[in-house]
């Protein structure tokens, strides 16, 4: 998703065949930008199983730890055939397009009993959307004066880990 997974995944298999560490001992998700998600692109289900393929070959591993869905909004990849996060614009804005989230998670669930996720969840949803998906995780952007406090609460009444990026407003 923010095309370095081909170089994280040669240092990560590196590191394996160095007998720095094991794959178990790593979970591949979240700091340093080193996770991968379902970009906003790849929301078609009829995608959703070959981007984490490609994402997996990448990568270099056979599994996923955690696989987000990176937004509640599509947008338009210039070449999906490539798998390009590149967005169609129009007007200066990238062209966006809507899918049904629980088609999109379903997908997702498919990854898990297919073995190339462990684990899936979102990132960047709203109460109400949360509320549509039972997800176990909930990435959210949250900074001083935007405080998700509703999520908060509701997560706390549904068992969803929520984790904070950005809390001070850089990226």
């Amino acid at each position: 998703m923010y095309k370095n997974e081909s170089l994280v995944g040669e240092a990560i298999a590196e590191c394996i065949s160095e007998g720095v560490i094991t794959r178990e001992e790593i979970f591949i998700f979240g700091s340093f930008r080193l996770t991968s998600k379902l970009h906003s692109n790849f929301h078609d289900p009829d995608l959703i199983i070959a981007v984490i393929k490609h994402q997996l070959n990448l990568l270099k591993l056979n599994y996923l730890d955690l696989y987000l869905i990176h937004a509640p909004w599509g947008t338009v990849s210039t070449d999906n055939a490539s798998f390009s996060v590149d967005n169609i614009y129009e007007n200066g804005f990238p062209v966006i397009k809507d899918f049904d989230h629980m088609l999109i998670w379903r997908e997702l669930e498919k990854a898990v009993d297919q073995g190339l996720v462990r684990r899936i969840g979102l990132s960047n949803f709203d109460e109400l959307q949360v509320d549509k998906i039972n997800s176990v995780f909930n990435l959210l952007y949250v900074f001083l004066y935007y405080v998700k406090d509703r999520v908060d609460s509701k997560s706390k009444s549904t068992c969803i880990l929520n984790d904070f990026y950005s809390t001070n407003c850089q990226f």
